[in-house]
């Protein structure tokens, strides 16, 4: 994943990213989220074992495919320390008119404010931004395969 933009939290411990930056597409919620909307071959082509960050990475491409199908299903990705220890997100992929995954809008932050039950809060407003920066680019199905 490149980090293309980004706006820094007004909280004094927040997640850090850099424009420019880079992190493995595995082990964050973006990556994840892109990973998600790949077919199933693409999927595959990942290696068996994957690099590990933390020790909450996970390293094995048959249990981050389970992982992206739930993706798949529930519209966002999600991260609980996987890239860097306490820090975990959420993120959602934005479609282009040619229904390709193009870029993942996400939402990283320190766990212990970025619990499961907040990722669930913030995924329905996530799901909704992508969906509208999607079709400003020309997408005209949703997620689940559903007309926007």
């Amino acid at each position: 994943m490149i980090y293309i933009d980004k706006i820094d939290s007004v909280q004094p411990i927040r997640a850090c990213s850099v424009v420019g930056g880079r992190a493995p597409a595995h082990a964050v919620a973006t990556g994840k989220a892109l990973l998600s909307a790949r077919s199933a071959a693409r999927q595959d082509a990942l290696p068996a074992q994957l690099q590990r960050f933390t020790p909450a990475t996970i390293v094995d491409r048959d249990v981050l495919k389970e992982q992206l199908a739930k993706a798949a299903r529930v519209g966002y990705a999600v991260n609980h320390g996987e890239w860097r220890e306490g820090v975990g997100g959420l993120a959602a992929p934005v479609f282009n008119g040619f229904e390709r995954p193009v870029a993942a809008l996400g939402m990283p932050g320190p766990l212990d404010r970025l619990s499961v039950a907040r990722m669930k809060e913030l995924a329905l407003r996530l799901i909704e931004v992508t969906v509208q920066l999607s079709k400003a680019m020309g997408y005209t199905k949703g997620y689940f395969g559903e007309s926007v």
